[in-house]
């Protein structure tokens, strides 16, 4: 009767080993937390590149509003906010709505949302060209001569 019920009990295990245990190592998919605003064009340049970095606090959410301006007078034209924690538990990004300003304009205001007992850790690019006013502006001869 004992030797029954040690066969039963290493039957039990095994199954629970089998099922417990997946068969393949395939992770699943983690959410992206990526923004990507405007678009490039072939006259559009490395504005600027930023690393944004807020170390986590203990039993908390951060909420943290960073506003990013182009180094000189250049039009922002594509805003990149790649998250790089790729384990999905980096902070969701949105444009700010208060302020208004992104692709078009010379600066860019985003919010981070970070999840619970996590930092915000983001690669920040601006693209951008010279206002059209500088691009339009060739020097010209108006010289006539005789």
């Amino acid at each position: 009767m004992e030797s029954y019920k040690l066969i039963f009990a290493f039957i039990l295990n095994i199954q629970l080993v089998i099922n417990a245990v997946p068969l393949s190592n395939a992770k699943k998919a983690c959410p992206s937390h990526e923004l990507v605003l405007g678009s490039r064009a072939p006259h559009d340049r490395l504005l600027l590149q930023k690393f944004i970095y807020v170390p986590a606090k203990p039993f908390r959410t951060l909420k943290h509003i960073e506003t990013i301006r182009t180094p000189s007078r250049e039009t922002i034209t594509r805003v990149e906010l790649i998250d790089q924690k790729i384990d999905g538990r980096g902070a969701s990004v949105q444009l700010n709505k208060v302020s208004g300003n992104g692709p078009a304009y010379r600066d860019v205001s985003v919010k981070f949302n970070s999840k619970f007992n996590h930092g915000v850790h983001y690669s920040v690019r601006l693209y951008g060209h010279k206002p059209v006013a500088f691009l339009l502006s060739k020097p010209h001869n108006t010289a006539i001569k005789a």
